[in-house]
């Protein structure tokens, strides 16, 4: 009793919980990195690079960096790996864990979050007429037409009225491109990706909560790197300082046969520099570097000018303003045949490396300092 009586004096009232729960914070922060680590290939390769003496400033720099605006050590991994693949040194890299645990759960709030990823809900909380028409609607189990309920057995005849027109379905509470199939309505009946189908077969393949959407026709020069996909801009968002900013934006392309342009669906992401072109290579989701795609050919280094830049930027701020809880969003705008941008989706969370591993530089920028005085001072 006097020895425990003897340590919460030197230590304080909640001295010894206090430092018992940031020892245990430490330790699973330690273990939740060194994951990362495992099951990226490309920060376990940078493992090799951290005793390498041709990094050995640029490790100095990085550590003096964070210390003085974040409050404490970052591991190199992620500066080292992306250095490696970009050619760019660049203190302000955010690591992937600091990403996920600190940076977003501050900007961004999830309790609300899983209503706001619903595909079928995008219509009611986001006020655009530049979006594809959803036809159909399928939420928790029941189908609309707008939002007027229409009756399971009146689905297919009001499906066969599109006679001879072509969609895109998709499951509404899924991410990454995933179950993205051409739906055509031919002879009264559904074909999916060539292959007829009842309602029922479309229950089975999607579940509860799907939709059915006009295709986009998209700009000529966004076609022209790769026509079988809707190929789309990725613009990041920040609100910050009472204004909404434009971080970075990204051209998306499908590969092969693919519909869509996700990386996840194996896809190929380019950069846009200031001036609004492309970068002169493209990454897909394993980091390999492509310089032409890889099946058009075309040439990533003769770095086209993305159609209506500006006003995709511009497109994506204002549909920002629209979004509260969310104060860094990613939009997922096509340019349409018009040349006018498309809505197509929008992500709450975004993979942090892959944005700037393609663009080469930290997602802040002239920000990060202030970023990360945020989360050190929790804002």
């Amino acid at each position: 009793m006097e020895e425990g009586a003897r340590v919460s004096k030197s230590v304080g009232p909640g001295g010894v919980t206090s430092s018992l729960k940031k020892l245990f914070a430490d330790q699973n922060e330690k273990r939740k990195i060194r994951r990362y680590i495992k099951r990226d290939s490309m920060l376990a390769e940078a493992k090799t690079q951290l005793s390498d003496p041709a990094f050995a400033s640029y490790r100095t720099e990085i550590a003096d960096f964070w210390r003085l605006h974040f409050g404490h050590d970052v591991v190199p991994h992620w500066h080292l790996a992306f250095t490696k693949v970009t050619g760019k040194q660049d203190v302000g890299y955010i690591p992937g864990y600091i990403w996920n645990h600190k940076i977003v759960p501050l900007l961004n709030d999830f309790s609300v979050w899983k209503a706001f990823t619903d595909k079928n809900l995008s219509d009611v909380f986001l006020q655009t007429s530049n979006r594809p028409n959803t036809i159909l609607h399928r939420m928790h189990g029941h189908y609309y037409r707008g939002h007027d309920l229409l009756p399971r057995p009146d689905v297919l005849p009001y499906l066969s009225e599109f006679d001879g027109e072509a969609f895109i379905i998709k499951g509404s509470r899924t991410d990454g491109g995933a179950g993205v199939r051409l739906l055509e309505i031919a002879d009264k009946g559904i074909v999916v990706s060539g292959k007829r189908c009842a309602i029922a077969d479309l229950e089975t393949m999607y579940g509860n909560d799907f939709l059915i959407q006009e295709r986009i026709v998209q700009h000529e020069d966004m076609a022209r790197v790769h026509p079988g996909s809707v190929n789309t801009i990725r613009v990041v968002t920040l609100r910050w300082r009472d204004e909404i900013v434009v971080l970075m934006s990204i051209a998306r392309f499908g590969v092969g046969d693919s519909l869509n342009d996700n990386l996840a669906t194996g896809g190929l992401a380019c950069g846009i520099d200031q001036d609004g072109r492309l970068m002169d290579r493209a990454y897909d989701i394993k980091c390999r570097v492509f310089s032409e795609h890889p099946t058009t050919g075309y040439r990533f280094k003769d770095r086209m000018a993305v159609p209506s830049h500006e006003s995709v930027k511009e497109f994506a701020r204002t549909l920002h303003k629209q979004i509260f809880h969310f104060d860094i969003v990613s939009w997922d705008i096509a340019v349409g045949q018009d040349g006018e941008p498309v809505f197509v989706e929008v992500n709450f969370h975004g993979g942090c490396d892959s944005y700037q591993l393609v663009c080469g530089r930290s997602l802040f920028g002239d920000l990060t300092e202030e970023i990360l005085h945020a989360v050190r001072d929790g804002r």
